[in-house]
């Protein structure tokens, strides 16, 4: 009896050992899955707030640029075919907060203004400006390493055909001047606006793209030129077009047409991004 005691006895230490060993695999796989969930729910709600209001545009063919005619600069002429293809636009500028993740993810140099990589409050929906074009191939670079999407500027093509649609309207929202219908002079206060304001709404393209004639100018990723056939004498080596009007600008700066070039840093210059 003494012998089938402690032969029981050994029998239900194994199986306490047994079960604690179960029981410890069974909470190390639960606690990895955890991990595992929580990871990768913090990476989707970081891709998806990185991730841009992107609008589908058909390509197609339209009359880029103006008639030669009084008081059109002649960067803008003359009145050429282009066609696109089909492409994303983000429908709002890239702001502030987007740029600071990039900021904070990379390690990069914050632009000028900034309080290191502090943004001053309520800025957060501003669109981002004192940047390079370069800065701004390098956001899209890091975008597109993230997201596993393929980002870019958009084309000078492409960012005037997004605001004028196949029916070649002269402003964004139609054919005749607004004086409430964007971002500039008049209505600025001197200042820019967060990219999803009340009156940047009226700002709005045939393709629902949001600000594409005010607030801030945009970066392109074409470089600075006479169109085909123009007159026009651009001297600006190593520039890249930049296209839309801004906070600053005067009523003539804010048709589809307007266009300057630029290399450097600038208060009134910001960007938004395409995809194929």
């Amino acid at each position: 009896p003494a012998n089938k005691k402690i032969g029981l006895l050994e029998s239900n230490i194994v199986l306490f050992f047994l079960s604690a060993l179960i029981a410890g695999v069974l909470f190390l796989a639960a606690l990895l899955f955890w991990q595992y969930f929580n990871a990768t729910q913090s990476s989707n709600i970081q891709k998806s707030f990185l991730i841009p209001q992107m609008a589908r545009i058909i390509g197609g063919s339209f009359k880029m640029g103006r008639d030669t005619e009084k008081d059109v600069p002649l960067e803008q002429t003359p009145i050429h075919d282009v066609t696109v293809k089909n492409f994303f636009l983000s429908r709002y500028e890239v702001t502030n907060r987007e740029y600071q993740e990039f900021v904070v993810t990379t390690n990069y140099r914050s632009p000028p203004g900034w309080s290191g990589i502090e943004l001053a409050k309520g800025t957060e929906n501003l669109p981002v400006v004192n940047i390079t074009w370069e800065d701004a191939q390098y956001y899209c670079q890091w975008l597109s390493k993230t997201t596993k999407q393929n980002y870019r500027l958009p084309t000078e093509e492409e960012w005037e055909y997004a605001a004028r649609g196949t029916d070649n309207r002269l402003y964004s929202w139609g054919n005749e001047w607004l004086s409430n219908s964007t971002v500039f002079a008049d209505t600025s206060l001197g200042v820019t606006s967060p990219v999803t304001s009340t009156v940047l709404s009226n700002d709005k393209s045939p393709f629902d793209i949001i600000g594409l004639l005010g607030n801030v100018s945009e970066w392109t990723s074409s470089s600075y030129q006479p169109y085909p056939q123009s007159t026009s004498k651009i001297d600006c080596s190593g520039c890249y077009s930049i296209r839309g009007g801004n906070f600053r600008s005067q009523p003539n700066e804010l048709v589809a047409t307007f266009r300057t070039g630029g290399k450097k840093i600038s208060d009134r210059v910001g960007f938004r991004i395409a995809r194929d």
